[in-house]
C-alpha cells in the first residue's frame, strides 16, 4: 500500500503546513516570548504576569509541537516534516530555559501564592515549587534538555522513520 493510500490527518484549520506564515509566526513566538519570559522572571516582574505568559507559550508550544509530531506521523522521510520537528524541538529548548529559570526562583514568589487570580494555578504552582527543591543547576538543566532532544527525541524519530518504511513495503 503505498503512502498515497493511506489515511491522512486535516491538520488544515490548525496549520495550512510547516513553511506556511503562520506556522513559522508561531515558532518565533515561542522564543521571542520565552526570551521575555526570562527577562520578566529576573526582573522579578508579578507572579501572575509570569503564569499570564507561561500560559501564552505552552498554549502555543503545544499546538507547534503536536501538529509538527501529527504531520510527521504521516509521512516520516518528508524533510519538511523532519525539518519542522526540529524546529519545533529548537523553540521549545528557549522555553525550557525560561521554565528552568522560573522553577529556580519559585520560592522568591511563594509570598504571591495567595493572589486570588492564581487560584487555578495553585497545584502547578505547588508542583513547581516541589520540582525546584529536585533542580539541577540550570546550565546542567539545559544540558539535560539538549541531550534528551538529540538522544531520546532522535531515536524516537528514526524508530518512526524505520517502522513506517517497513509498513511500505
Amino acid at each position: 500500500m503505498s503512502n498515497n493510500n493511506l489515511p491522512h490527518w486535516d491538520l488544515t484549520p490548525i496549520y495550512k503546513g510547516v513553511d506556511t506564515p503562520d506556522f513559522i509566526s508561531d515558532l518565533e513566538k515561542v522564543v521571542t516570548l520565552s526570551s521575555k519570559l526570562k527577562s520578566d522572571i529576573e526582573a522579578h516582574k508579578s507572579l501572575y504576569d509570569i503564569v499570564t505568559a507561561l500560559n501564552e507559550i505552552i498554549t502555543i508550544q503545544s499546538t507547534l509541537n503536536s501538529y509538527a509530531n501529527a504531520i510527521l506521523t504521516t509521512d516520516t522521510s518528508n524533510s519538511s516534516y523532519i525539518k519542522a520537528v526540529g524546529s519545533v524541538e529548537e523553540a521549545l529548548l528557549k522555553f525550557q530555559e525560561a521554565e528552568d529559570l522560573f522553577v529556580s526562583k519559585i520560592k522568591d514568589y511563594q509570598n504571591e501564592f495567595s493572589d486570588p487570580r492564581l487560584k487555578a494555578y495553585s497545584y502547578i504552582l505547588n508542583e513547581y515549587l516541589v520540582e525546584s527543591t529536585h533542580q539541577m543547576s540550570l546550565a546542567e538543566e539545559a544540558l539535560a534538555a539538549d541531550l534528551a532532544r538529540s538522544g531520546v527525541g532522535a531515536f524516537e524519530r528514526l524508530y518512526d522513520s524505520v517502522s513506517s518504511s517497513i509498513c511500505d513495503n
